[in-house]
């Protein structure tokens, strides 16, 4: 839908980003519904990212205040199995968050050294992600290149180019919401 409104001058954009916002939404809802809360989380910001509603952002609070709730009464171990499965899925802002929570929970230099590892399969992700929302924002997919763009900057904030073209992908993209 994007790649059709680009090609007719914009003439779908409003319906392309309503369309975006309410599958990113929807899909938050029934992965929270689910207890996926590290996956409804990323859809919830997909979903923000897009258009702003206070039922997003209610839901993205509840997303919040669950995971905090599960992340007090799990293990270690178990903790370790949701970041493996949710890098593996390619959700890896939630995996990154996952693995700061448990940063901040533990002490030990050998689970330590396994975060560390687990950050360093997050990492290796970053080129292709960064590339991939540098071509979104190169077809005018702001959405896209907003999307791909936060990812990287939330891992690695770092990320100097990532950042300077989530800043101008998010100007883009409020320009065309103006019109």
């Amino acid at each position: 839908m994007s790649e059709l409104s680009r090609r007719s001058g914009g003439l779908g954009d409003e319906m392309v980003r309503t369309g975006t916002y309410e599958l990113n939404f929807r899909w938050a809802r029934w992965l929270f519904e689910q207890k996926e809360y590290a996956s409804a989380d990323v859809r919830v910001k997909a979903a923000l990212a897009v258009r702003r509603t206070s039922d997003a952002t209610a839901l993205a609070r509840r997303i919040a205040d669950a995971q905090a709730a599960t992340a007090t009464g799990s293990t270690f171990e178990t903790s370790l199995k949701d970041v493996d499965r949710l890098i593996g899925a390619g959700e890896l802002s939630a995996a990154q968050a996952r693995l700061e929570a448990l940063e901040r929970t533990t002490a030990e230099s050998a689970k330590l050294q396994q975060l560390d590892a687990r950050r360093e399969r997050i990492r290796a992700f970053l080129p292709e992600l960064y590339a991939r929302g540098l071509a979104a924002y190169r077809e005018e997919s702001f959405a896209d290149a907003i999307e791909a763009l936060e990812t990287v900057v939330r891992i690695d904030v770092g990320y100097e180019q990532a950042a300077d073209y989530l800043e101008k992908a998010r100007s883009k993209q409020r320009l065309l919401e103006q019109y």
